[in-house]
């Protein structure tokens, strides 16, 4: 309890004693004979919301109140300060004081004048001065108390000064007014002066110079206390630290222009942009009336513009460097007179006419140097200018020359149509050989340049109507118009083939971007023309070539012997009566043969002879599909023409390029069929007949002879044969399969490869389409990636079976059955019967396939097989195994009589060889 007792003894000791040193320092003005400085006198206090009144400011003054140095220490504060100063007056007489307050960017000033009790106020008012000035007149022996309230836009620092003064209130009490105007009114003349440099050159340099220096010539404006003096406001001094930051952002963004600082030194220029951001973001703050304390983040960004500052000076010495020698002294005058005017201003150094305004005429002279720097540079400019005219005037002459020695001797037809479709004068010489005996000028461009082409009377309409659209008019006219021009016109000549020349259309545009002239060029292009079609030629030669070789010289012409065959067969049936009595047995007799030559050549990579087959197929297929289209004779016919001339063109390519024929003059022919029968006949009459052993020796070798040339291995035309699968995989999208083959050394005769040919290229194509699953399939169903096809040979008696069968899901039955019984191709009491079900298969027509490809789904291929194998006597059937789900495995059995084989096979007749 004593502590507390003590405690607040204390503390009103000190109050008291506040409260008595502020009652003493009371100033007499009767003893005032000059300006006194009365700070020391002065008493402050700070309050932060602004909103007390005087009386209470009073009465808090004992109690919180401080000496005036004391409290305003610098520093950046958002309250209001309330100053307090006792005056009285012993004279006999009324004495007048002026009170005037150092500052000039105050941002809020207010004053009063309390007398003691219920004494009279004295008269208190403010002067329009660049400096907040009271004029205070005292009566005999009156006392006052004047509180003054300020809020500052910069620094919170004071200086009051104290002078006496004539009773009579002056309107105007600065001597200075007239140079300080004087200045501003230089620096709005220089301000102007860049201005219209900018809008002269339209170069950015002088534009950024004189915002740099408006921002500037604001900020001064304020700190001269202009704003009182001329608007009798304070409100606009708040506006001083923002241009004080935006000045220091535009000055930055104006030196980087002015030195090229980004081009030449890019870590500087981005570092400066930095402290642009700042002075920049810093100026916006303050402006949404964020707290003051952000200056104390911009005074570190000027420390930091001070060292680019100097690095600038190092990386740009004014020794090197004209424009830095303008730009140095500009700102360094105007940094030293700023100078002068801070210290002025906290009375570091006195105060006078020059001290007082060193920032206007430091901004003054920067404005003068810097303006003197641009104008250097104009002149500089100019002087390149004019040089540059003079170089560009001896470049126009010298390429004036070229052009026309270009135009005398370029061989194109180079020429412009004017706005009344004439021919310009100047034009390419080359275009009078173009147009000989004809007066280009006077002619008209349209009847010039379509006159005796091969332009038909429309192409020729839509172009000169182009022309008519896009002359005189907008370049989107002939935007949309050009497509009607020709980009190739054939014109004839008296002897030989027609000129081919290209043409290009360009427009001319005028200042107005109509289009004023049409620039028309041609080219001679007919021996181009004629080179590129015999490139085409030989590139196709070659492509043929390239398939061709790709093929043994054997395997190939008994492909082209094959397709003569069959397309020859075909020709027969398009004149017999089956045709024209629209017999579907001989439609489907000629889709079959070209099915077969088309699946061998695509097998063979025969890619031109494939695809003139496929189109062939496609007109037969078109009238399987649509029993009510007719039948053209002459078209099926022509289009085996076609086929027959590229059978003749490969024939033809393989002959004289490769030579794969026959010299004929030292070689006797004979069909295969003839000496296969020969072979035959001799092996029956010398098989039991004893004969003496030199002619049994001779006829041997002969034997050989026919043998070796009439068999061939059947694995050997097996291997050859299956060498289509890789494409058929690939076209497929599956994994090519692995194909195992058991001949047992049987030998084929000619016949009966040819027949292997044609039933292997329907039994291939029917494994990988409907067989054989793709790769994730079998590996869901546990098989390996790749398929599996085996092909088996054996003699039975007097006959010879293939069995042939893959891996693959085998027959869907149910699918089977459900086209079967759709089609009406199966009874109801046969349903049940899978070896009748699967038979469906060799149905003529018949696919399981929804999707035609080029590969399968027309229903044609089993039905051919059995037929091609019929046609020799033979037959195929299936054999089923055990069904799973819905499908069967099995096996195709082909039978083939045994004198499509060597029936001898003897090792012996090979030896001979």
């Amino acid at each position: 309890m004593r502590l507390f007792m003590l405690i607040f003894m204390l503390i009103s000791c000190l109050l008291a004693r506040s409260a008595k040193a502020q009652e003493t320092s009371v100033l007499d003005v009767a003893a005032l004979q000059a300006r006194q400085d009365i700070t020391p006198l002065a008493w402050a206090l700070l309050e932060q919301e602004g909103q007390a009144t005087p009386e209470e400011i009073l009465k808090l003054f004992p109690v919180i109140g401080k000496k005036a140095k004391d409290l305003m220490e610098g520093g950046y504060h958002n309250g209001h300060y309330w100053v307090r100063v006792a005056l009285r007056n012993s004279a006999p007489e009324p004495r007048a004081v002026r009170i005037q307050v150092n500052n000039r960017v105050l941002k809020h000033f207010e004053y009063f004048a309390l007398p003691p009790a219920s004494d009279e106020a004295p008269a208190l008012s403010r002067l329009q001065a660049r400096l907040p000035v009271l004029h205070l007149v005292l009566a005999p022996g009156q006392e006052t108390v004047v509180l003054l309230k300020m809020q500052f836009s910069l620094q919170d620092d004071l200086s009051l000064q104290l002078e006496p003064t004539s009773l009579k209130m002056q309107e105007k009490t600065d001597r200075t007014i007239f140079a300080v105007l004087l200045l501003f009114g230089i620096i709005a003349g220089l301000l102007i002066f860049n201005i219209g440099l900018f809008v002269l050159t339209r170069d950015a340099v002088f534009c950024l110079h004189a915002l740099a220096a408006c921002c500037l010539f604001a900020d001064i404006f304020l700190l001269n206390g202009l704003s009182y003096y001329l608007l009798e406001s304070d409100q606009w001094n708040y506006l001083a630290p923002a241009f004080g930051n935006y000045s220091v952002a535009t000055a930055i963004i104006f030196a980087q222009a002015y030195l090229n600082i980004k081009a030449l030194y890019p870590l500087l220029h981005r570092l400066l942009n930095v402290v642009t951001v700042i002075g920049l973001a810093g100026g916006t703050f303050l402006l949404m009336g964020f707290s003051k304390q952000v200056l104390y983040l911009t005074d570190m960004n000027l420390i930091l513009v001070a060292v680019l500052g100097l690095s600038i000076m190092y990386l740009f010495p004014p020794h090197r460097h004209r424009v830095m020698r303008f730009y140095v002294l500009g700102w360094f005058g105007l940094a030293a007179a700023s100078l002068v005017w801070v210290l002025a201003e906290y009375d570091t150094i006195g105060r006078n006419v020059l001290t007082e305004n060193s920032l206007n005429i430091g901004l003054c002279f920067e404005m003068i140097i810097i303006s003197l720097g641009l104008a250097d540079q104009i002149n500089h400019l100019k002087n390149r200018l004019k040089e540059n005219n003079q170089n560009l005037e001896a470049l126009v002459a010298e390429k004036t020359r070229d052009l026309t020695s270009i135009m005398e001797h370029i061989p194109l037809g180079i020429f412009m149509i004017k706005s009344d479709f004439r021919i310009h004068r100047y034009h390419s010489r080359y275009l009078r050989e173009i147009f000989r005996g004809q007066d280009l000028e006077k002619s008209q461009a349209a009847d010039l340049i379509f006159g005796s082409s091969h332009l038909n009377s429309d192409e020729r309409s839509r172009a000169e109507s182009c022309l008519a659209a896009s002359l005189g008019e907008e370049r989107i006219n002939f935007d949309m118009n050009v497509e009607s021009l020709p980009l190739e016109l054939r014109r004839p000549v008296v002897e030989g083939s027609p000129q081919i020349f290209d043409l290009t259309w360009n427009v001319i545009e005028n200042a107005e971007k109509e289009v004023d002239k049409i620039l028309v060029t041609m080219r001679d292009v007919t021996e181009i023309r004629k080179l590129q079609e015999l490139a085409r030629d030989q590139k196709e030669e070659l492509e043929f070539l390239g398939e061709i070789l790709a093929i043994p010289t054997t395997k190939f012409l008994r492909f082209i012997q094959s397709c003569r065959d069959l397309i020859q067969e075909n020709f027969k049936l398009t004149r017999s009566q089956g045709v024209q009595k629209r017999n579907l047995d001989v439609l489907k007799m000629l889709f079959i043969n070209m099915h077969t030559i088309k699946g061998a050549a695509r097998s063979l990579c025969l890619k031109k002879m494939a695809g003139i087959f496929h189109e062939v197929e496609q007109y037969y297929a078109h009238l399987q599909a649509n029993s009510n289209a007719p039948w053209n004779a002459d078209k099926m016919r022509q289009d085996l023409e076609e086929a027959l001339e590229m059978v003749a063109f490969y024939e033809r390519i393989a002959e004289e390029k490769l030579g794969r024929s026959i010299d004929h003059s030292h070689v006797v022919e004979f069909r295969i069929e003839q000496i296969e029968a020969a072979y035959q006949d001799l092996c029956r009459s010398t098989m039991k007949v004893a004969l003496p052993a030199e002619a049994m020796q001779g006829i041997e070798q002969v034997k050989a002879l026919f043998h070796y040339k009439i068999f061939r291995d059947a694995r050997e035309v097996l291997e050859e044969i299956s060498a289509c699968l890789p494409i058929l995989a690939k076209d497929l999208k599956k994994e090519v399969p692995q194909v195992q083959i058991d001949t047992r050394g049987i030998r084929l005769g000619s016949q009966c490869e040819d027949l292997f040919r044609n039933v292997f290229v329907h039994l291939f194509r029917n494994t990988m389409d409907h067989g054989l699953e793709t790769a994730a399939e079998r590996q869901g169903a546990g098989k390996s990636r790749q398929g599996r096809i085996t092909i088996a040979l054996e003699r039975r008696e007097s006959t010879v079976v293939l069995v042939y069968a893959d891996d693959g899901r085998g027959l869907d039955l149910q699918r089977i059955r459900e086209i079967g019984r759709g089609r009406g191709l199966l009874r109801a009491p046969d349903e049940d019967n899978n070896a009748l079900i699967a038979d469906l298969i060799f149905h003529s027509g018949f696919s399981t396939t929804d999707q035609v490809t080029e590969i399968s789904g027309r229903g044609v291929g089993m039905d051919a097989v059995r037929r091609f194998i019929r046609s020799m006597g033979g037959d195929i059937s299936l054999r089923l195994e055990t069904p799973r789900d819905h499908f069967c495995a099995f096996s195709f059995l082909v039978t083939l009589p045994s004198e499509l084989f060597d029936q001898l096979h003897t090792e012996s007749l090979l030896q001979a060889v």
